[in-house]
């Protein structure tokens, strides 16, 4: 019953692959194992992101969302330039960004009616051209000590990512299969 579950392949197969990487690498340890877990944390928490708009149904994808982190990593950086106290500005400066492609995506989708990857991928080529022109002058590589601190920080030697990871992997869980929207009894989500 065990291995009928739908995740189990999954991890086992990654956990050979980190096993011959590591091995081939001459690095087995647990530290580069949590290392690795941390920063699957990141990709999970994006992957739960995804895997609510798949679930809008009607073909409902976004690929414009590597994009959007790469732009808004250059534009966190280059609003903190390394200093704590324009930490939140550069998260106001993110999030805007995040929202508005996620709006002009939607508004585009739903009223314009062209298919969701069409536009998501135009949507990323945008935004990887507009990473280009603003990585011509970026200069810093500064990074905030709070936000080295926040994501290096771990719990009982697990990295918090991966407990935050977690936490949002259950609560989307609780989602998908406790409320209305994941049954799927809604006529329209977006």
């Amino acid at each position: 019953r065990f291995f009928e579950l739908p995740w189990v392949w999954a991890f086992l197969g990654t956990l050979l692959l980190w096993t011959a990487l590591s091995v081939g690498a001459g690095r087995v340890s647990i530290g580069s194992l949590s290392g690795i877990l941390a920063s699957a944390a990141v990709l999970c928490v994006v992957a739960i992101g995804q895997m609510l708009v798949v679930t809008t149904g009607n073909g409902a994808i976004d690929l414009s969302i590597p994009n959007v982190m790469t732009l808004s990593g250059f534009l966190a950086t280059s609003v903190i330039d390394g200093r704590d106290n324009q930490l939140f500005t550069g998260l106001v400066v993110i999030l805007f960004l995040g929202s508005a492609v996620g709006i002009f995506n939607a508004l585009t989708v739903n009223h314009l009616r062209i298919p969701p990857m069409i536009t998501t991928l135009a949507v990323g080529y945008i935004l990887t051209t507009g990473t280009l022109l603003f990585n011509r002058g970026f200069r810093t590589y500064a990074i905030s000590p709070f936000l080295v601190s926040f994501v290096s920080t771990r719990i009982a030697e697990i990295p918090a990512l991966l407990i935050f990871a977690l936490v949002l992997s259950f609560v989307a869980y609780l989602l998908l299969n406790r409320t209305v929207y994941g049954r799927g009894d809604r006529k329209s989500v977006v």
